[in-house]
């Protein structure tokens, strides 16, 4: 089955990439469920769509990286780097962010749990903080490092 979910992983990044809406649906189970930063959770195939429909939208030209990946029978794991131009209304728990027109490049995490030949669930972590510092949004090193 590892095969299988390293095929799974390789057709979403494809699928993302593509901005390919039938695609996530075709490899997605009907009541899958994501977590995101900023308490953005969702449960179905068409609320997993809107949220990567959200990128997109912000970011038309985003881009998803796979930096390392680590792949069980059932799961994967992907660090990996997100890129884009924010050039479009970015949507978020704590209001709408008008484009900007900045690049941004950050690493985020994200485990997948899979049944047969269907991703279930997928928890993303990213740095929040050094998204909202590449939009301009607060100042480089508004929160200095704990030591």
């Amino acid at each position: 089955m590892t095969n299988k979910t390293q095929e799974l992983h390789k057709k979403l990044t494809k699928a993302f990439n593509a901005q390919d809406e039938a695609g996530i649906r075709a490899i997605c189970a009907n009541n899958m469920e994501y977590v995101a930063p900023g308490d953005m959770t969702g449960k179905g195939v068409d609320a997993y769509v809107e949220f990567c429909r959200s990128w997109w939208t912000a970011f038309p030209d985003a881009r998803v990286r796979t930096d390392r990946l680590h792949v069980t029978d059932d799961a994967f794991i992907e660090e990996g780097t997100f890129v884009g131009t924010h050039s479009g209304v970015l949507r978020t728990p704590m209001g709408d962010i008008p484009p900007t027109s900045k690049q941004v490049e950050g690493r985020y995490n994200s485990v997948f749990a899979c049944t047969g030949d269907r991703i279930t669930s997928e928890h993303l972590v990213f740095d929040r903080m050094q998204l909202m510092e590449q939009l301009g949004m607060v100042p480089a090193g508004a929160v200095p490092a704990r030591r």
